[in-house]
């Protein structure tokens, strides 16, 4: 059994059930990521916790019976104060997190196994490691993946055509050609956020530069 809010296949169609607008800025979120994301990782990072806890907050202002946002905003704020200079520390978290649940998933949905919490604890610790040994490649392929997983499930919910490729729940119908879109996506993405990421690591001060 896995749980539905750990599960990846349900984000998607999430994200494709959302309405026009919204939609709209998290395809425009994830555009960005395709381009600078190995760049701006830490910036999408605040925006990724900033955006649960409008969510959050949204849900608890429904149960409290109050105008939703009354709520939504200070959470919002409050997370986005929290993070603010801890996102570099969170990014491995955040990749193993998300490691861990496709690699849950993969083994339920995928491999008939019913392990999902042996596969998330394997998946979350070796999506952790990596990400601190291989930070560069691993942020890198994250972005480009998430970018691209974004905007295949929810091109749908943007454009809103009556039928085809364009239309909500797309991807479903046509999943051979959103795979082969999102492989493109994907590899120009990698390529992109190489070309775009300056040649010093993080944290390095340029050649001559004082300390």
């Amino acid at each position: 059994m896995v749980p539905r809010y750990l599960n990846p296949i349900e984000w998607m169609a999430q994200i494709d059930g959302l309405p026009r607008l919204h939609a709209v800025l998290l395809v425009g979120v994830a555009v960005s990521m395709l381009a600078f994301g190995l760049r701006a990782s830490k910036t999408y990072v605040r925006l990724l916790f900033a955006t649960a806890a409008w969510v959050g907050g949204g849900m608890l202002g429904k149960m409290m019976v109050v105008t939703e946002w009354y709520v939504a905003l200070p959470a919002a704020l409050i997370a986005l104060g929290l993070v603010w200079r801890v996102a570099g520390v969170l990014r491995p978290l955040v990749i193993g997190f998300v490691a861990g649940c496709g690699v849950g998933v993969l083994l339920v949905k995928g491999f008939e196994i019913d392990m999902f919490w042996a596969g998330f604890a394997g998946g979350a610790g070796v999506g952790v490691a990596l990400a601190l040994v291989a930070s560069r490649f691993i942020t890198a392929l994250f972005c480009a993946v998430s970018g691209a997983v974004v905007i295949v499930s929810g091109i749908g919910a943007v454009v809103r055509l009556p039928g085809g490729m364009l239309s909500v729940g797309a991807y479903e119908r046509y999943p051979m050609m959103f795979l082969v879109t999102g492989a493109v996506l994907f590899i120009v993405s990698m390529v992109t956020q190489v070309a775009l990421e300056p040649d010093l690591p993080e944290d390095v001060p340029a050649r001559g530069s004082s300390s």
